[in-house]
């Protein structure tokens, strides 16, 4: 059993689209809990938010359990970082529309997805730290470029390289083409949006270069969405 911080049980909510309005339980003072999966269950999010919730709740369990495995990260700074590195990551991969429309059901089931897509591949990176200098740094070209290298990738993390690929791309509100018929991002309707961009030369953004390893312990969210209540309003 561990404890965890006011800031950590907000973020986990935040994540996974809940309304803090809607909170059954106090958690101003943090709590200890087995895994923070439990969150889920005393927030009663099952009775407000869709199936695709519960497994995004599900994967970032296992990324954070991943983080706090000493076997990859020693140190409780180490920790620190990976878990500001993730959502760092997360963050830079989720700014553009996953609509055509205003649909707030669909606009969520679609976050969701995409969020759950981008935790898959974060936990299947050796060291999140690393990835994330990788991730800030690379250019398109490069990543274009080592296309054959993903053949012997699970699938989660070549996702992930594409969504790189495509969030080094200027914003023109094309992301919602990465989406199936059942809101989900495809290898294929991702692969094909990026070489729409190449073939339309939709332009790059300007590199922004950030060799920064920097250890951030500020108690904030360092990713935040709105809440399937909020898109509701």
């Amino acid at each position: 059993m561990r404890k965890l911080t006011k800031e950590q049980v907000l973020q986990y909510l935040n994540l996974i689209g809940f309304d803090e309005t809607d909170l059954a339980c106090d958690f101003t003072k943090g709590v200890n809990l087995d895994n923070i999966s439990s969150i889920y269950i005393k927030s009663k999010a099952k009775e407000y938010l869709p199936k695709s919730s519960k497994n995004l709740a599900q994967i970032y369990d296992v990324l954070l359990t991943v983080i706090n495995d000493d076997f990859w990260y020693q140190t409780e700074e180490e920790k620190i970082q990976a878990y500001n590195s993730a959502l760092e990551i997360i963050g830079d991969l989720t700014t553009f529309n996953v609509t055509e429309g205003d649909d707030p059901e669909v606009n969520f089931e679609r976050t969701n997805n995409l969020l759950t897509t981008i935790i898959s591949g974060l936990c299947s990176c050796d060291d999140l730290n690393r990835f994330r200098v990788y991730q800030r740094n690379i250019n398109f070209k490069e990543i274009y470029n080592s296309k054959k290298e993903y053949d012997d990738m699970p699938e989660s993390l070549v996702l992930l390289y594409l969504l790189i690929a495509y969030s080094k791309f200027k914003d023109i509100g094309n992301g919602y083409l990465m989406f199936d018929e059942e809101n989900k991002v495809t290898f294929d309707r991702l692969g094909k949006l990026i070489l729409d961009n190449v073939a339309n030369e939709v332009p790059l953004k300007e590199e922004n270069l950030d060799f920064d390893y920097g250890y951030d312990n500020v108690k904030r969210l360092k990713f935040q969405r709105p809440s399937l209540k909020q898109l509701r309003k």
